[in-house]
């Protein structure tokens, strides 16, 4: 071939990719049967957008927040467990609140004479009597004390009694004090001390869900727009590949290339269209996930509202002091609080063992008054013996001279008893001692956790931001690696193959890219968590 036929040649290859480029512009709009529509240009509002079918509810992140924190089911019965725990206190106090007891009993009997002064006649009685106590087991000290009063009034047919009506009252204190065993502390004491730090750890178990919630609903946020961006980045490379197979059907009209270069075009978009099909899919996946975190579930319209998330993704450069945060973790983390909680319990437990094992030393000391009255009859002689006079003392001078301790009596004494060899306590307490050093080693343990996690949470979000960086430079280089390809290929110097390969490598960028932003978020939202609860 001669110089001359050798431009012609070139010259006529110019001509046709020059009608290519006029056809692709031309093609690119057109549709024919079998072939895949081509997607509009995407953008971030476009990425939103979802098939119409029930209200949309615009919202960011932390509305969504505080939506969950309000409507979850899950945070509402854990909210019960803390009432459950207030309950538990109450019972374990109601160990020292007083108790009062009263009772009314009238009584009658008929019996015949024991003794020939009471005649032959027989002998029927009649009782009234009224009781009241109040007792009390005292918080401070274990002091114990029962105070009672009584009075009744008896009356008489028959015999010769000395009295009829005969009326009586009696008020006497009893106060039991321990002075060794379950002097500083015993079973009750411990068991209400115990049950308020049960409280306590209920209430920290619940701001952790509160704090395991917020987590998971910002996860569910991040899922769902990252789920749109994926459909975002996928659609823009559905774009991609529809203008290559534009390209391939005009220069294929032309006989610039050959007919395998279509069937390739076409492979891609099909290929890309499916993942278009998979975004979304996944988005209403996503989408279901959140609802089921924030929505109220009695809402009407609970599975047709379209949750429209108005957060963007967006790398966050972390500033982070490591020391800070790890002291804020091991001052505030909730599961190191709950296990603190536990070994208080745990020393609970072991002052009572440890008091079981004392003997019993107790003082008691008891202060009784009485008062008598009614009619007092005054017999003759002779048999049997006529009444001769009465005297009359009313109930009120009973009660006076039962308050005014008129015929007092008290008894004091110290009970002592301790059981003779190796007791269960003794074995109780020795048990109870490894409880608590395991439970001492576990919180030791969980403090060097707590630092390993929350420095590793923090190299996490410094890698991934990292990891952001050098995605987006990939992208940027792959942007304009497909862009001088795009050249190359217009101008005849490059394939289709090599055309699609660029094009390959600009989708898997995309997809890094928005991969490393989600992951460096998801990074953030951990660091934040793991400084409160694991």
């Amino acid at each position: 071939m001669d110089t001359s036929q050798h431009t012609r040649t070139r010259f006529s290859g110019w001509i046709a990719v020059a009608v290519a480029a006029g056809l692709s512009v031309m093609f690119a709009s057109a549709t024919s049967a079998g072939q895949l529509p081509a997607s509009p240009a995407p953008d971030a509002a476009a990425a939103r957008q979802r098939p119409a079918g029930g209200p949309l509810l615009e919202l960011s992140m932390e509305k969504a927040v505080e939506m969950g924190l309000d409507a979850n089911l899950g945070l509402q019965a854990d909210r019960l467990s803390l009432e459950s725990a207030a309950h538990a206190v109450t019972a374990a106090r109601s160990a020292f609140m007083p108790i009062i007891g009263s009772s009314v009993s009238r009584s009658s009997s008929v019996s015949v004479p024991n003794d020939f002064t009471q005649g032959s006649s027989d002998i029927t009685r009649q009782g009234l009597d009224v009781r009241n106590s109040l007792s009390q087991v005292l918080p401070v000290f274990g002091t114990r004390y029962d105070v009672s009063l009584s009075n009744s009034r008896n009356s008489q047919i028959g015999g010769n009694p000395l009295f009829n009506p005969f009326l009586s009252s009696g008020l006497s204190f009893n106060v039991t004090q321990p002075l060794w065993r379950g002097f500083m502390t015993d079973q009750n004491r411990v068991t209400l001390q115990t049950s308020r730090r049960r409280r306590d750890v209920v209430d920290i178990q619940l701001q952790q869900q509160v704090v395991r919630l917020e987590t998971e609903i910002r996860s569910g946020y991040l899922d769902l727009l990252s789920a749109l961006e994926g459909l975002n980045v996928a659609r823009q490379n559905m774009d991609i590949r529809q203008k290559s197979l534009a390209d391939a059907r005009a220069r294929v009209a032309v006989g610039a290339a050959a007919p395998v270069e279509l069937i390739s075009a076409e492979a891609d978009v099909a290929s890309n269209q499916e993942q278009v099909l998979l975004a979304e899919a996944l988005i209403a996946t996503r989408e279901d996930g959140l609802r089921t975190l924030i929505l109220d579930p009695t809402r009407s319209d609970f599975w047709q509202v379209r949750i429209v998330p108005t957060d963007t993704l967006r790398p966050q450069q972390p500033a982070i002091d490591l020391d800070a945060a790890i002291k804020q973790a091991l001052d505030h983390r909730l599961d190191l609080a709950v296990t603190r909680h536990e070994l208080e319990i745990s020393d609970l437990a072991l002052k009572a063992a440890r008091n079981a094992t004392h003997p019993a030393v107790d003082l008691r000391v008891n202060y009784g008054t009485s008062g008598t009255g009614g009619t007092r009859l005054t017999y003759g002689d002779g048999f049997p013996p006529p009444v001769v006079g009465r005297s009359d003392k009313g109930f009120g001078s009973v009660l006076s001279d039962t308050f005014g301790s008129v015929y007092p009596q008290w008894t004091a004494g110290v009970n002592v008893s301790y059981p003779v060899g190796h007791s269960a306590a003794e074995a109780a307490l020795a048990q109870q001692a490894v409880s608590q050093r395991q439970s001492q080693i576990h919180l030791r343990e969980l403090e060097v956790s707590i630092v390993q996690q929350v420095r590793d949470a923090a190299r996490q979000v410094e890698n991934s931001y990292q990891r952001v960086l050098a995605t987006q430079a990939a992208l940027r280089a792959s942007e304009q690696q497909l862009d001088a390809e795009q050249r190359r290929f217009t101008t005849g110097l490059s394939t289709t193959l090599e055309l699609q390969v660029r094009q390959g490598q600009l989708a898997s960028a995309r997809t890094a890219e928005l991969n490393a932003v989600i992951a460096h978020n998801r990074a953030l939202i951990n660091f934040e968590r793991i400084q409160k609860t694991q």
